[in-house]
């Protein structure tokens, strides 16, 4: 598994394996107001320590008003960014690097007494209701993206990760099913993806000329030839890392071809790298160390992403280094919202 553990550059980072914890949800429920708490250094450490080449902390929000749940990890405020600082320190102490993955929910926002919900379009489908956004509020939403990524980059991040899959505000954007405004933010592919590439453009003129981007995008957006004509766009754009999952909403799933042993996701991804020159994640039902160096040796990814293999084992990486045996998850499923610290074998 020479592959599986070989390190990999990125604007002047070595990572060093090619392991990549994804960003799930640790809902501590003692954090408010989107700050870090022991809780996180704790879990984010443990991975880091146990040998993970790549951390992407969980879905944080760019806006108060967009909590998943009231304890989400939030980038809004200055005020994040002593506990942002800490994160970034606990996980550089074991020699891991350190992504912060924005997220704003757009449809998916929960209505309340204090706030509507908005996105690109209005949308009144599978239980969501939406007004448009006006413009105002369109460049509120990207000036509070830039500013996350400016906290993330003070804080001592080594790069963040643009949550453009998943159904999500940036994922809204760029759907022909979700975005049907008649402005420049909307028709066209090009003019469907100027939400962000007005975001890229503002980050990479104010951070420091190594930090990364990194962009999660759905391999079916909807289809997989939009997904590999947005997968060229963002490259253009200047995103560094392509972190390929699925898309949101209604969507195709690609057809595999017999010989390819593989989900349709890792397939995704495969089909994508084929196309850009940056690196690519690949992520879903991966699991064991044999798999992921399968995948790597066959060219399908430059990275693998281990999931609730983390979450239950945070060794998982120094284990396989040492042909150790690993604990796996048993697909008991309170992890696919919440992870809970049941969960971890130790």
């Amino acid at each position: 598994m020479e592959k599986l553990f070989n390190s990999f550059m990125v604007k002047g980072h070595e990572i060093r394996n090619r392991v990549v914890m994804p960003p799930m949800e640790f809902l501590v429920r003692e954090t408010r107001n989107g700050r870090v708490n022991d809780g996180h250094l704790k879990h984010y450490g443990m991975r880091a320590k146990g040998g993970v080449g790549l951390i992407i902390v969980e879905a944080t929000s760019i806006h108060p008003n967009s909590l998943s749940v009231e304890s989400q990890l939030g980038a809004w405020s200055d005020d994040h960014i002593p506990g942002l600082k800490s994160l970034a320190s606990e996980c550089h102490t074991y020699g891991a690097k350190i992504f912060l993955q924005l997220q704003h929910l757009g449809v998916k926002m929960h209505a309340s007494s204090e706030q509507d919900v908005y996105g690109p379009s209005e949308y009144h489908q599978q239980g969501l209701h939406a007004r448009a956004m006006t413009l105002d509020e369109l460049h509120e939403l990207q000036d509070s993206y830039v500013q996350a990524a400016l906290r993330a980059n003070q804080a001592g991040f080594d790069g963040i990760e643009f949550h453009g899959a998943h159904g999500y505000l940036l994922n809204q954007f760029s759907s022909p099913e979700l975005n049907k405004r008649e402005d420049i933010y909307g028709g066209s592919l090009e003019n469907r993806l100027r939400f962000v590439r007005e975001i890229i453009q503002r980050v990479k003129l104010e951070v420091d000329d190594n930090f990364i981007l990194s962009y999660r995008m759905g391999c079916n957006q909807p289809t997989l030839e939009e997904g590999i004509d947005i997968a060229k766009k963002l490259e253009e754009m200047g995103i560094d890392i392509l972190h390929v999952s699925s898309c949101g909403f209604s969507s195709q799933r690609p057809e595999l071809p017999e010989t390819f042993i593989y989900n349709w996701v890792v397939y995704g991804g495969s089909q994508i790298k084929q196309q850009v020159n940056i690196p690519v994640i690949v992520v879903y039902d991966i699991r064991t160390p044999e798999r992921a160096d399968d995948i790597l040796n066959q060219g399908l990814a430059d990275f693998t992403a281990i999931g609730r293999e983390l979450i239950v084992d945070p060794d998982w990486v120094n284990k396989a280094m040492n042909h150790d045996p690993i604990y796996y998850c048993k697909r008991c499923q309170p992890c696919v919202v919440f992870v809970r610290e049941k969960c971890v074998m130790l």
